[in-house]
C-alpha cells in the first residue's frame, strides 16, 4: 500500500538509461525543470501545484533504443482548451523546452468538446507535423483519465490507448521509430489558476519491452494469512487483513489484479511483489468472522489462490474468539484446505509480513475424489470434487464439451453427447489430478433422482447414548428401487405435544442413496470413525441433529414439506438386558422390512454405522450354525490355511457365546470368547497359540462354542482341528 510522506519536492539532474517511476519514492530526485510546481499528494501520483496560472515543465533523461517501450497514466480534472492543455514528449532532444530542435510527443487540448489524443513530430525549422489524430471527445470532458501504452514491432511503434485510465487498450496507430540515442521524457502543463492544481501522472515506465513469457500459475501468489477478527487483540493492531506471499521465483506484478472477499472486490494498482516476498493489505472489506470464500485473480482472469476459510479451522475454540489471525503451514501446499491451515501461534497473535509461525513441510498423499454430481439439465452434469483439481482431459463418458481452466477447479461442468435417461446408473472414471500430482482413483456413479415416498427410506441404527464426549449418529437405508437424493429429506423429532421440531437438512448439496445402500450422519465424523475405526467409507457430516437423549427420545425423517418418511421412537429399555452398560452401544433395526430392533453386536464393536447390521437378520437364508472353514491348519506365515475361521450364523439377534480351545486331553489352551454378545452373522479366528501367545504344537485340538439366548435357549457346539507344523 502506498503511504505519503510530505518532502520538499527537489530536482536533481541524475543520468538513468530507463524509468519506472511510481512516485512511491516520495520526491522528484530524477527531474529537472519547474519541480517546485510539482507534488507527491496523498494518492502516491505526481500532481501539479502551481499557485497562480501559467506553464510548467518536467523532464528527466532516458536512453531510446528500438527496443523501447513506454507506458503512462495521466489525469486532466477539467475540460481541456487551448489555455489548459498538456505535451507529454516521449522523445526530446534537449532538456529545455524551449531549445528542443527534434521531438516526438502527444497532446490533449484545444477549441470546443472534440479533444483527443494527437501525437505530433518536431523537427528544427519546420512545422510540427501531425502523426495520429485521435478519435474526437475521447478528452472532451471535465474529468479526463488515460493510459497511453507504446510497444517497438518491426522497426515501428505501435500505439495503444485506453481513454478510460484502464488496461482496456485499443490500438490508434502503427508510427516509424524516429530517433535513438540520448533523450529526455518531459511533461509540459499549461493552465489557468483554476486549473493549476489539476494535472495529475501515475505508473510512467520507459523500458527495454520484453514479451510477457511469464504466465503466473496457481500457487505463484498465495494468501498465506487472514486476520478476520482483530478484536481482543493481544498485540496487533485491530485491523483486519490478508496476507500474500509470492511463492514463485521471479518477481510479479500485481496490477490488474483483483482480490475478492465474499463478492467484494479489490483491483490492484500497479504492485510488484518480489520472490518469497510478502504483501499484507489492511483494512479488506467484508471479511467474515465465521468464514468467507478469498478469491485471487490475475489481470487475465486466471485464479491464482482461493481459500473458503472456516473459524472451526483455528482448531482452538479460544483463538477463534478473535485477536488471533488463520495461518498457511504449507504455501508449497496451495491446494490443501483446513487441514493446512490453523490458528497462529505467535505470541502477538499473528505475523503479518513475516514467515508464519506455524511454517512446516505438509505431506499430500491423499487422492481426490468425486464427492458428489448434480444434474444441470438432460445432457449437462457439474462435478464436484473433494479438492482442487486438475482435469487432464480425459473421461470415460460420451462427451459434447467440457468446461475447464487452467487453474485447479473444485467443480467441472460437462455438457454430454447424449440425454440422461431415468433408472439408468452411470458411471464416470476421470483423469484428473490435485496440485500434488495425486490422481483421482475409482469409479463414481451418478444417476437421475427419483423423490422419496413414506418408507423408501427407513432409519435402520441410532446410536444416542455415546462413550463419554462422544457423538451421536442416525443411520438410513433405502429400502426402495429409487434413486433418492438426500438434500431433498429433514432430520425432526416430535416434542412432548407430538409436534415435529426445526428440522436439519440431511445433506447440503446433491447426494444420491442408491438401492440397498446405508449412510450414517453425525454432527462428529472423526469422533465416530475413530470410535467405530472400521465402518469410515459412509459415514457423512451433519450441521446437527434433534436431540438424543440417553433414556428415551425420537427421530423423524421428513420432507420439506412435513410429510413423514420414517420415524422411530426409542427408549434404553430396548436395549439388551445382559449388557452391562450401554454407553457407546446403538440400537440396530433386525430387519429394513420390520420394526424389531436390538443393541449391536459387541463382537463388531458395538456399532455399525454405514454398513449392514450387526444384527441384521434374513428369515429366508438363515442356517442356525457354527462351522469351520476348514478342518487343517498350518500357521506357518505362508497365506495359506494359517488360522482357523469358526463362522456362524444365528436366527435371530441376542444370542451371547463363550468359545474355547481344548487340547485332546481336554485341557483349556485359549479363551477366544467370554460372554460375548454376538452379531447374527461373523465369525472368530484362531492363530494356533495359548492365552500367554505360546505357539502350540502340532496335534489335534477340539474347538467349543457355548452360546445362550435371553430366553432360556441354550445351544452347543463342537468340532476337532488337525494342526500341522
Amino acid at each position: 500500500m502506498k503511504q505519503l510522506t510530505v518532502l520538499a519536492m527537489l530536482c536533481y539532474a541524475l543520468s538513468t538509461a530507463q524509468i519506472n517511476e511510481d512516485f512511491s519514492s516520495k520526491n522528484l530526485i530524477h527531474w529537472q525543470g519547474d519541480c517546485a510546481n510539482f507534488t507527491v499528494n496523498s494518492a502516491i501520483q505526481l500532481q501539479s501545484n502551481a499557485s497562480a496560472g501559467g506553464s510548467s515543465w518536467i523532464v528527466r533523461p532516458y536512453e531510446l533504443s528500438s527496443s523501447t517501450y513506454w507506458e503512462l497514466w495521466m489525469n486532466m480534472a477539467f475540460s481541456p482548451s487551448t489555455t489548459n492543455k498538456i505535451k507529454v514528449y516521449l522523445y526530446a532532444d534537449h532538456a529545455k523546452i524551449d531549445s528542443i530542435t527534434k521531438g516526438f510527443y502527444f497532446t490533449v487540448g484545444e477549441s470546443g468538446t472534440k479533444d483527443s489524443y494527437d501525437f505530433y513530430l518536431q523537427r528544427k525549422g519546420k512545422a510540427d507535423s501531425l502523426l495520429i489524430s485521435g478519435v474526437d471527445g475521447l478528452a472532451g470532458t471535465s474529468n479526463n483519465k488515460g493510459r497511453i501504452k507504446i510497444e517497438p514491432f518491426n522497426a515501428s511503434w505501435i500505439i495503444y490507448l485506453d481513454a478510460k485510465g484502464g488496461e482496456n487498450f485499443t490500438v490508434l496507430d502503427t508510427l516509424p521509430q524516429y530517433f535513438s540515442g540520448s533523450a529526455y521524457f518531459g511533461i509540459y502543463c499549461k493552465y489557468s489558476a483554476s486549473n493549476a492544481k489539476k494535472f495529475f501522472f501515475d505508473d510512467i515506465t520507459i523500458d527495454k519491452f520484453v514479451k510477457d513469457t511469464i504466465v503466473p500459475k496457481y500457487g505463484d501468489i498465495v494468501i498465506s494469512e487472514i486476520m478476520a477478527d482483530p478484536e481482543l487483540s493481544i498485540g496487533l493492531a485491530e485491523k483486519e487483513y490478508v496476507e500474500l506471499y509470492n511463492a514463485s521465483a521471479f518477481p510479479i506484478n500485481l496490477k490488474g489484479w483483483t482480490l475478492s472477499v465474499n463478492g467484494s472486490k479489490i483491483t490492484f494498482p500497479k504492485t510488484m511483489i518480489a520472490p518469497h516476498e510478502f504483501l499484507v493489505l489492511y483494512d479488506i472489506p467484508a471479511l467474515l468472522n465465521e468464514g468467507c470464500e478469498i478469491l485471487l485473480s490475475s489481470s487475465k482472469g486466471d485464479i491464482i489462490h482461493s481459500v473458503s476459510y472456516s473459524s472451526e479451522w483455528y482448531g482452538d475454540p479460544f483463538k477463534a474468539e478473535g485477536g488471533w489471525s488463520l495461518e498457511i503451514k504449507d504455501v508449497a501446499k496451495p491446494c490443501l484446505a483446513g487441514e493446512n491451515w490453523s490458528a497462529s501461534n505467535a505470541a502477538i497473535g499473528g505475523t503479518p509480513g513475516k514467515i508464519n509461525s506455524l511454517y512446516q513441510n505438509m505431506t499430500d498423499d491423499i487422492s481426490p475424489k468425486i464427492e458428489y454430481v448434480t444434474i444441470l439439465d438432460s445432457n449437462t452434469v457439474s462435478l464436484h470434487f473433494s479438492e482442487l483439481v486438475y482435469y487432464n482431459n480425459q473421461i470415460n463418458l460420451p462427451i459434447d464439451s467440457v468446461f475447464y481452466n487452467i487453474s485447479p477447479q473444485a467443480e467441472l461442468k460437462i455438457n454430454l453427447k447424449e440425454n440422461l435417461l431415468s433408472y439408468v446408473v452411470y458411471t464416470i472414471n476421470i483423469n484428473a489430478s490435485d496440485c500434488s500430482g495425486n490422481s483421482i482413483n475409482g469409479i463414481f456413479p451418478f444417476a437421475m433422482a427419483d423423490s422419496a415416498a413414506q418408507n423408501d427410506i427407513v432409519i435402520n441404527e441410532i446410536l444416542y447414548n455415546p462413550k463419554g464426549d462422544g457423538s451421536d449418529f442416525v443411520e438410513i437405508y433405502n429400502r426402495s428401487n429409487k434413486f433418492i437424493d438426500l438434500s431433498s429429506l429433514r432430520f425432526s423429532s416430535r416434542d412432548t405435544k407430538g409436534f415435529l421440531t426445526p428440522a436439519t437438512a440431511v445433506s447440503t448439496y446433491p447426494m444420491l442413496l442408491f438401492p440397498g445402500e446405508y449412510a450414517a450422519f453425525t454432527t462428529n465424523p472423526e469422533n465416530i470413525i475413530q470410535q467405530y475405526p472400521s465402518h469410515s467409507e459412509r459415514i457423512f457430516k451433519v450441521s446437527s441433529l434433534p436431540a438424543l437423549n440417553n433414556d428415551e427420545g425420537n427421530i423423524v425423517l421428513i420432507l420439506p414439506n412435513g410429510t413423514v418418511i420414517d420415524e422411530f421412537h426409542y427408549t434404553e429399555k430396548m436395549q439388551d438386558g445382559l449388557l452391562n452398560s450401554t454407553d457407546g452401544v446403538s440400537l440396530e433395526r433386525i430387519n429394513p422390512s420390520n420394526q424389531s430392533w436390538h443393541s449391536a453386536a459387541e463382537s463388531i464393536g458395538f456399532a455399525t454405522p454405514g454398513l449392514q447390521n450387526s444384527q441384521f437378520v434374513d428369515p429366508q437364508k438363515v442356517k442356525n450354525e457354527f462351522k469351520l472353514s476348514y478342518k487343517i491348519i498350518t500357521p506357518n506365515q505362508d497365506g495359506n490355511k494359517d488360522f482357523a475361521e469358526i463362522i456362524y450364523q444365528l436366527e435371530k439377534p441376542g444370542y451371547k457365546a463363550t468359545i474355547l480351545i481344548f487340547d485332546a486331553s481336554g485341557n483349556k489352551l485359549k479363551t477366544l470368547a467370554d460372554n460375548v454378545l454376538l452379531a447374527t452373522n461373523g465369525d472368530f479366528q484362531w492363530m494356533g497359540t495359548t492365552d500367554s501367545g505360546e505357539l502350540l504344537p502340532a496335534g489335534i485340538y477340539i474347538l467349543y462354542a457355548e452360546y445362550f439366548h435371553p430366553n432360556g435357549e441354550v445351544k452347543h457346539w463342537k468340532e476337532s482341528l488337525v494342526l500341522e507344523r
